[in-house]
């Protein structure tokens, strides 16, 4: 029997000004392309924590105060005319990998240079993680040349921001950049989002007696592990081929604030169908042969009771424009707009079937009933 007891729930501490600055950064147009050793480099946001062990760092002035960039790897440094015939494994002096990091910098120096309209001297590369006490902000990107000849995999790059006026300063000047966007055709458009607190398979026996006071017991309630679920509810036509899914967007709370961690694509399951299109298998036939009397009434039905449906616990529902929903990308932050822990509505493949609440029995989580929907569209209550 899964455990149902409500395990305490620490939420992962977020700075508004590093939320800021990775919404902005999210948000714009990437990758981001310069030149590097006649390679074309691309460079996009990697937000949120993973693990990252830099090997190498370069101090860049600006004023009193030193940002920080810190390296992954060094590996690219084989991307360089003059080791690009070497193999990869070969050991490269030290001195040597260094002296190639600051020659990568001066491309990187005058992009940055043109892009703020300040001058960033790259400067002190050294090994080891940088001398950084507390920034305020820091920026991770994840760079790879596609057309580089060698398999050198992509590597992380760390911005630190050392205090709160660069840090604005970066995010204004990044505001500048376009913004995400294929096109402008579906802008105005927008598309209903649910809002699951969490679910449960039940079958459609056990819902057929589910009564107002009943308690049910959800395997993973996410709301009260300090995540939900975002899932736009999408219509599809009989005539697409394709296969329907969920795509769901999870998200940790803090607050009244969420932040999207992943999202996932679940294909819906497929219905039957009588169509006479539909093809057949080669060992299948169009026509059934007889069959007894005893055989015909024992198949005459199925078991519908023993169907199994997903059962949602609904916090929310409401309709959300296609741009925002193209910004909900792993890092992004938005306000949440309701309690995580609030009463629930009841759903059945976007079917409502009751309304409940979040109850404690004795450290068990469970849904309480509080209504049913009938069929003539009255709640049966309390």
């Amino acid at each position: 029997m899964p455990d149902h007891h409500i395990a305490p729930f620490v939420p992962p501490r977020r700075e508004p000004l590093q939320t800021h600055l990775d919404n902005v950064l999210l948000t714009r147009q990437h990758p981001w392309k310069y030149t590097l050793w006649e390679h074309t480099v691309l460079a996009r946001p990697e937000p949120g924590a993973f693990a990252f062990s830099p090997v190498a760092h370069i101090r860049v002035p600006q004023g009193d105060q030193c940002w920080y960039v810190e390296l992954d790897s060094l590996a690219f440094i084989h991307w360089h005319p003059a080791l690009a015939d070497l193999p990869a494994t070969m050991p490269v002096p030290e001195e040597l990998q260094l002296a190639l990091l600051d020659l990568a910098c001066a491309p990187v120096q005058t992009a940055i240079a043109h892009f703020t309209g300040q001058t960033f001297e790259f400067s002190e590369a050294a090994w080891g993680p940088a001398p950084v006490s507390s920034p305020v902000a820091a920026l991770t990107l994840s760079v790879h040349a596609p057309d580089a000849q060698t398999t050198t995999p992509p590597f992380a790059v760390r911005i630190h921001v050392p205090d709160r006026q660069h840090a604005l300063f970066l995010a204004d000047r990044l505001s500048t950049l376009p913004l995400r966007a294929e096109n402008n055709l579906c802008t105005h458009l927008s598309a209903e989002v649910s809002t699951i607190a969490g679910s449960m398979p039940i079958t459609i026996a056990e819902l057929a007696d589910v009564q107002p006071g009943d308690v049910l017991l959800p395997q993973d309630y996410h709301a009260a592990q300090g995540t939900i679920i975002l899932r736009p509810c999408s219509w599809r036509s009989e005539n697409r081929e394709s296969t329907p899914c969920y795509q769901d967007i999870r998200c940790t709370i803090q607050d009244n604030q969420a932040t999207v961690v992943a999202i996932t694509r679940t294909p819906k399951e497929s219905a039957m169908t009588t169509d006479p299109s539909t093809p057949q298998t080669e060992n299948s036939t169009t026509e059934t042969a007889p069959q007894s009397t005893a055989t015909t009434a024992d198949t005459a039905t199925i078991d519908t009771g023993a169907l199994e449906v997903e059962l949602c616990f609904e916090l929310d529902r409401r309709l959300m424009s296609i741009t925002d929903m193209a910004a909900l990308v792993p890092g992004y932050t938005f306000t949440l707009g309701c309690d995580p822990l609030a009463p629930v509505t009841l759903r059945v493949h976007g079917t409502v079937v009751g309304m409940g609440r979040l109850v404690d029995i004795n450290g068990l989580l469970g849904v309480q009933v509080t209504s049913l929907a009938q069929p003539g569209g009255q709640d049966a209550g309390l």
